[in-house]
């Protein structure tokens, strides 16, 4: 397994028009990909750095997801600003045993 964080702050859009063209169509993109473990969203109303935590089967889904249609759009939105990604393989025995992911991925 592979995990990602990437971080952004959306500017110069309010947070209801952020969730609605954002991440409510995004949160539907991302339950469809069979590659992903899980994501987390975070950041709120008040906090001006957003962004996610994911967990991919392998890098090899991160890079797949990096060089999509969907990642290209996320990263062409104007209000998307100070973008960035980190990425580390995972230590899947450690994180089972401190319940940060089920037996049986």
């Amino acid at each position: 397994m592979h995990a990602q964080l990437i971080t952004y702050t959306p500017s110069g859009i309010d947070n209801d028009r952020y969730m609605a063209e954002f991440v409510e169509p995004f949160t539907d993109y991302f339950v469809g990909l069979d590659s992903l473990v899980t994501k987390v969203w975070f950041g709120g109303p008040d906090t001006p750095e957003h962004g996610g935590f994911y967990v991919w089967k392998d890098k090899q889904s991160m890079d797949a997801f990096m060089t999509s249609p969907a990642a290209q759009d996320i990263m062409s939105r104007e209000y998307i600003t100070e973008l960035s990604s980190r990425d580390w393989p995972v230590n899947v025995s450690s994180s089972v045993r401190n319940r940060g992911l089920t037996d049986g991925l």
